[in-house]
């Protein structure tokens, strides 16, 4: 959602009415500009003193001294709050609304290619983000202890909060709060022309204690049938994630290390603020070659790799560059799974299965979270269910089609766990509910595992704290962390049908 341009117009009654503070965005006019069409051409964004006249012969208050003009708004107007048009319909739309005698009004982008009749507003997507953008400034501009005016210091809250909330013109945050958990309080209020000159992806300079955190998020995707017809396929992704605490506009440089015997990575893509990626001791994919870059497809299995990385950070969260492996680029790997399921489920009404798990010796013991949901569909409600053994932590769901089975956070020695159950459903299911799987039919069936592992990937990489430098050099906490979830790890019934393509023979 974008905005062509934004207004804080100021209306006293012994003052002529003024523009407080207004701020354009000539990326946006020009794709304002590709949008426009013969029915509706394209009205480039109007300057301040012209905006401001338009605003008050549509809406403002009608002063003594204006009571002759004949360009007063006509009562038999169509009105459709708090959109309208400027400039006798050739400015649409126009987002307004009013706090006591200020004005805020904005223009959103349309994305729309008008045709014969305008869009009802309701069907364009920016309007109401834009209405909720002015909303929260009113309410910047309403904390102001002091009196508004044209020349006060409040006004660099508003341009910092419009810096952070819609840089470039796209709007990204509309929440007060969230602006003020990246702004502190001010004390010392600035006008925005006296404001340090910051680059617009870093609107505002961090104060407080120092503190430098990464993450290696990675996830894995995997289905499963029947271990014995070795059908397991998987793929794993992820992401490294910064949040830079730093005072300035540091550059952060830090080495991705991926030792040797490690799973390797396929591809990687790097965030806009990177702006170097030295890839040592890289092997090109040869099933990718049309898409290698700069950032590289990179198989790292073999030998002990490091990628240099260097770059600026945004603030906040902020992902500094996305990468996957598959077991198809590894061979060697080709029958790993981090829990190797099997899934046996027969019956009709009364149901029998048996889930057996056994977790790969190379992966951390130790679990946040491990559970498995078992969803029985298109049978109806469960009625019964008998658990064997008995000790296992089962639950049935509260709309009685899924058993949930809470693992321990541990495997035991053997790194094993299994569950046997019988299920009984009414003989006649009833009419299906939202949410039921089409597929799940007869004996085609699967279960889903959950799970979260602290400090291990399957890929293997890290970061190298000692290759962590900021520059400018500056004392700073750092936190390293890594985790392992899984995405949509599917384990079928080996006694049903296969939605694999493959096994489709």
């Amino acid at each position: 959602m974008s905005i062509r341009g934004v207004w804080v117009i100021l209306d006293y009654s012994d003052h002529p009415p003024s523009v407080l503070y207004s701020r354009r965005y000539p990326n946006i006019e020009r794709r304002a500009l590709k949008y426009s069409s013969k029915p509706f051409p394209h009205f480039p964004v109007p300057s301040d003193k012209d905006m401001c006249n338009a605003v008050m012969q549509e809406v403002g208050s009608v002063r003594e001294n204006d009571l002759s003009q004949t360009t007063i708004r006509s009562c038999d107007k169509n009105w459709s709050k708090p959109v309208y048009e400027l400039f006798e319909g050739r400015l649409w739309p126009v987002v307004l609304i009013q706090q006591k005698n200020i004005y805020f009004v904005t223009l959103p982008l349309s994305q729309h290619k008008l045709s014969e009749e305008r869009p009802i507003p309701i069907e364009i997507p920016s309007i109401p983000v834009a209405l909720e953008l002015l909303i929260s400034m009113a309410q910047i501009l309403s904390n102001s202890p002091e009196k508004i005016k044209v020349d006060g210091p409040f006004l660099s809250s508003l341009h910092q909060f419009l810096s952070i909330s819609v840089p470039m013109g796209t709007i990204l945050e509309t929440n007060v709060n969230t602006y003020s958990s990246y702004v502190p309080v001010l004390t010392e209020q600035t006008l925005p022309s006296q404001l340090p000159d910051l680059p617009s992806w870093k609107p505002v300079v961090f104060k407080g204690n120092p503190k430098l955190t990464l993450k290696i998020a990675e996830k894995v995707q995997l289905t499963q049938w029947d271990l014995t017809r070795s059908t397991t396929f998987w793929n794993t992704y992820g992401t490294v994630q910064c949040k830079t605490e730093l005072e300035g506009v540091p550059e952060i440089t830090l080495n991705l290390v991926i030792p040797q015997g490690g799973f390797g990575l396929r591809t990687i893509h790097t965030h806009p603020s990177v702006h170097m990626f030295d890839a040592q001791a890289s092997t090109p994919d040869p099933e990718e070659t049309n898409s290698i870059t700069l950032q590289g497809p990179l198989m790292l299995a073999h030998t002990t790799s490091s990628t240099k990385i260097r770059f600026s950070p945004p603030l906040g969260w902020f992902t500094v560059c996305e990468y996957s492996c598959s077991e198809r680029n590894l061979p060697v790997h080709s029958d790993f799974a981090p829990i190797k399921a099997y899934y046996e489920m027969k019956g009709t009404h009364k149901l029998e299965f048996y889930i057996h798990l056994k977790l790969d010796e190379r992966v951390r013991n130790n679990f946040e979270y491990l559970e498995i949901t078992i969803p029985l569909f298109n049978r109806g409600p469960i009625q019964t269910a008998d658990i064997r053994p008995a000790s296992m932590q089962v639950s049935i769901s509260s709309d009685q089609r899924r058993l949930i089975w809470n693992v321990d956070k541990k495997f035991p020695k053997n790194l094993e766990q299994t569950l046997q159950a019988t299920v009984t459903f009414p003989e006649d299911p009833g009419e299906s509910v939202p949410g039921e799987d089409p597929l799940c039919t007869g004996l085609t069936a699967y279960i889903l595992i959950n799970f979260r592992i602290l400090d291990f990937t399957i890929s293997g990489i890290v970061i190298e704290p000692r290759s962590v430098v900021s520059f400018p050099q500056s004392k700073y906490k750092l936190v390293i962390n890594r985790e392992l979830s899984s995405a949509e790890y599917k384990i079928w019934n080996v006694n049903g049908d296969t939605v694999i393509p493959q096994l489709a023979q």
